[in-house]
């Protein structure tokens, strides 16, 4: 499959509920003029998965997609080529979409576009970055501030799971933790909600679980898991 391929899917395919899509070759040949938008108001779940190279970005751009459920991307690039892939932003600016869960695998992303992405998803449950070398950044972006609630993102995240925390710091972590909990038992349950899951590549758990407050949170059901 090629992109010439996806995007004959995206065009003349505007009833999509369900995509997913394999990508070998990223050849695209022109052959079909690139419309300023691709609307599909149906589509609820959209899953991508990309051969060695290929960079998707001009399609993902004029993508408008206002019922998209779940979002999964896999992507296989040169981080030193490409330190930061913004093409999500624009679509999810655009669709503002009720995702509840975004998978990103080895997609190259920027502490401010992952903000931006997020801020754009409040319904946002599930998030899991794999691939992804999350760092203290990262984590800030995910920690709630009660004194400023207007830069808190995904009020409503259950699950997080980064297959590699090897760059985060036990003290952002456990800042994170907190403030997800704490925060979620001081305001109105229908405006937030507590992680409950978090799931941790290359990261060392006792140094965090003998954190009395991390050591209450999981005694109050906080599950706390390894994923290396």
């Amino acid at each position: 499959m090629s992109l010439d391929h996806l995007l004959t899917c995206l065009i003349h395919c505007p009833l999509l509920e369900e995509l997913a899509f394999p990508i070998n070759k990223s050849t695209y040949s022109h052959t079909q003029e690139l419309p300023p938008l691709i609307k599909l108001s149906r589509l609820r779940h959209f899953s991508l998965s990309l051969g060695e190279g290929i960079n998707p970005g001009y399609l993902i751009d004029v993508l408008f997609l206002p019922a998209l459920i779940s979002l999964e991307v896999f992507m296989d690039l040169d981080i030193d080529h490409c330190a930061d892939w913004p093409h999500l932003r624009p679509m999810l600016a655009r669709s503002r979409p009720p995702l509840q869960t975004l998978c990103l695998w080895s997609v190259p992303i920027a502490g401010w576009t992952l903000r931006e992405c997020l801020s754009y998803i409040p319904s946002l449950i599930l998030l899991q970055l794999d691939g992804i070398c999350s760092n203290d950044t990262f984590l800030e972006i995910l920690t709630v501030d009660e004194d400023d609630p207007s830069g808190n993102v995904c009020s409503c995240l259950e699950t997080i799971k980064f297959a590699s925390a090897s760059r985060c710091s036990p003290s952002a972590m456990v800042k994170m933790i907190l403030s997800r909990r704490k925060s979620a038992k001081s305001t109105d349950i229908t405006t937030r909600r507590a992680l409950e899951h978090l799931y941790i590549g290359f990261f060392d758990l006792d140094g965090i679980l003998s954190n009395p407050e991390i050591a209450e949170c999981v005694a109050d059901g906080l599950q706390l898991t390894d994923c290396s």
